[in-house]
């Protein structure tokens, strides 16, 4: 019996250091984060992207319905019933001439509140006479435009089909394993996204943001189980195999255009390449690719779009006036991103091609 009893009280005591041990870790842990960051780990805000997109079964990852999120520097997503970007068009319904806009974070307008995207600041200079549509979502290749453009976009019965194409799929150059089928870009876009693939990692993420201890875990894994780094290669040159894939992609978007009797615009890819020139490497999302290399790269590559575009298709333009505006640093938020001098640039060049198509004008 006092065998027992004395096990029983070993067991206690080592429970009741143990769990001290635990809880003054925890305890300790939270504020050595509180005086880096400022603020307890639980408090932490997740990103504003990481509150607007939900998993989709064929396009990796899709905006919420119906939202509305703010971040702490005033920038705002809303979203519409119809999982687009808000542009400010009251009705699609109507009467109107539809502007559908497909493309990625460019498109989208990473980085600018609702109002500032050049898809909204498109429907302000156009007018009531004209619904746009922002159909943009970062990381959105020409993939998945193919994707929405056969089983989305036809619902709307757009008038004009707005392609603005070239970052998303230029950035798969050198991509070991890529496919054909732009596999090893849309298996990124669960993370690009911020989309669990499964539930269980939700709750794991969940812990993660308001415990110390998993944190703790999972730097000591890392540090004892280093994962094998894998030094990625850096090329100036191009790749044909995602230039051929991007070639295909761009034709089959203009046939499922004109299936749905769409005049389809081509807009070539801009970049800021003044924030190229001064980096050294490449940049993380063209992780292959040569900064320095980048605009003569990107040049051939909107060329590849031209050459996929015929002129002799009225329903089809290669819209290269965009390539003459005088583009400057302050235009871009980053290496690509428009700012909203940059948006209010593009969005009145495209501005003039819709109304010269429907209203005879460019006023």
């Amino acid at each position: 019996m006092n065998k027992i009893l004395n096990f029983t009280k070993i067991i206690v005591i080592n429970f009741a250091v143990f769990s001290t041990i635990l809880v003054g870790t925890e305890i300790a842990g939270q504020f050595i984060y509180l005086a880096k960051n400022r603020t307890f780990l639980a408090w932490k805000k997740p990103s504003l992207h990481s509150k607007v997109f939900e998993i989709h079964p064929f396009l990796a990852g899709r905006l919420k319905s119906s939202i509305f999120e703010m971040n702490s520097n005033g920038i705002s997503i809303t979203t519409t019933k119809s999982n687009t970007r808000w542009t400010g068009a009251s009705n699609i319904d109507g009467d109107l001439i539809r502007v559908a806009i497909l493309g990625g974070s460019t498109v989208f307008g990473t980085g600018v509140t609702d109002s500032e995207s050049w898809p909204a600041l498109l429907q302000k200079k156009l007018g009531d006479k004209y619904a746009v549509i922002n159909y943009g979502v970062p990381g959105y290749s020409t993939v998945e435009n193919i994707i929405q453009m056969a089983l989305i976009v036809p619902e709307v019965k757009p008038h004009i089909v707005i392609f603005y194409e070239g970052w998303n799929d230029i950035k798969n150059y050198h991509e070991k394993d890529l496919g054909v089928d732009y596999y090893a870009h849309g298996i990124s876009q669960y993370s690009n996204l911020n989309i669990p693939l499964f539930e269980y990692k939700e709750k794991i993420y969940t812990l993660q943001r308001t415990f110390v201890i998993p944190l703790l875990i999972d730097k000591l894994k890392q540090t004892l189980f280093p994962p094998e780094i894998v030094k990625d290669s850096i090329s100036g040159i191009p790749d044909f195999f995602v230039d051929d894939i991007y070639s295909r992609n761009l034709r089959t978007l203009k046939v499922l255009s004109l299936n749905i009797n769409a005049r389809a615009v081509f807009v070539p890819q801009i970049l800021n390449y003044s924030f190229y020139s001064a980096s050294a490497g490449s940049r993380p999302w063209t992780k292959h690719i040569k900064s320095s290399s980048m605009f003569s790269l990107m040049t051939k590559f909107n060329e590849c779009m031209e050459r996929a575009i015929s002129s002799e298709d009225k329903n089809c333009v290669f819209f290269d006036s965009v390539l003459k505006i005088q583009w400057k640093p302050d235009d871009f938020l980053d290496e690509g991103h428009f700012s909203l001098a940059g948006g209010i640039k593009f969005s009145d060049s495209i501005s003039v091609l819709i109304r010269n198509e429907f209203d005879g004008n460019d006023n």
